[in-house]
């Protein structure tokens, strides 16, 4: 699949999960109830445990039209291996123009990140497929995407931090492309417990709830 065909899909499903385990095992599950759920993009980060392999372990069983990509990575050495286990897009937390040379030269999206207003345009014109602004809630919210949007049309923003089911849509209506989601999507209660059932039913409230906006 090429880059525009894997970005497409991105930008259609909306909601990314952002799994954060403390193993590598969990990590594995977890992904396994959010696919379940209907959440068609997963993103394994680099603090899980492993998280090459479980890239790779994602990759091998996900459903077709689900992606699974790397997370929290800094490195060109952590965006080979995720490169080399199937990922499908890559995640930075900040911005490093050389993994957007070396994600694209693999036909894939990347996607670095931004705080500020001219952290956002130095992000986007590196060529960052969109632009992950991170944290969030700590700068307003979706009164800020709207305020960055103002002056920066058009620029693809993926909003992250502190989003949760009360918040997730205001985010979206306020311009963002997509949202980015960690334990406002995967309770760690229920991954500790073992409760993949439950998470699978949790998360599936954000895809009914944005397939009825």
């Amino acid at each position: 699949m090429t880059r525009s065909a894997l970005l497409h899909l991105m930008v259609e499903a909306k909601i990314t999960a952002v799994v954060r385990t403390k193993t590598a095992a969990e990590a594995v599950h977890t992904a396994r109830a959010l696919y379940a759920a209907g959440v068609r993009l997963v993103e394994i980060t680099f603090t899980v445990p492993d998280a090459a392999s479980v890239i790779a372990a994602v990759a091998a069983e996900k459903p077709a039209e689900c992606l699974v990509g790397a997370g929290t990575v800094t490195t060109g050495v952590q965006a080979g291996a995720a490169l080399a286990s199937g990922a499908q897009f890559i995640v930075g937390p900040v911005n490093r123009p050389a993994l957007v040379a070396l994600a694209h030269g693999a036909e894939v999206p990347c996607i670095m990140a931004g705080l500020t207003p001219t952290e956002i345009l130095d992000v986007h014109e590196s060529g960052s497929d969109m632009v992950k602004v991170f944290p969030i809630d700590s700068v307003g919210g979706p009164g800020y995407i709207k305020s960055v949007l103002g002056p920066l049309p058009g620029i693809p923003i993926v909003a992250s931090g502190g989003i949760g089911f009360d918040n997730f849509r205001a985010h979206l209506e306020a311009g963002a492309a997509g949202v980015a989601l960690g334990s406002g999507l995967m309770p760690p209660s229920l991954i500790a417990a073992g409760d993949y059932a439950g998470l699978t039913e949790f998360a599936g409230r954000f895809v009914a709830e944005l397939a009825s906006a």
